[in-house]
């Protein structure tokens, strides 16, 4: 099982969402770097972590839950 975290620094942005995806055990990665957002700043990371990407139908979801 690994746990570490994919911090590209490639450059290129990709709000892709997987299917095999384990958002909980890539939050816990995330959590055991103690890195924090300024951590990947400060690693030169240019990929949007997929943890800080939510499916579009989430978002729809909570914008219709919000809207009422």
């Amino acid at each position: 099982m690994d746990q570490n975290m994919d911090i590209s620094g490639s450059k290129e942005f990709s709000a892709e969402i997987e299917v095999n995806y384990n958002r909980e055990e890539e939050l816990k990665a995330f959590d055991d770097s103690k890195a924090g957002v300024k951590g990947l700043i400060d690693a030169g990371v240019a990929k949007v972590p997929k943890i800080f990407i939510r499916p579009p139908d989430e978002l729809a979801e909570e914008f219709d839950r919000h809207k009422s």
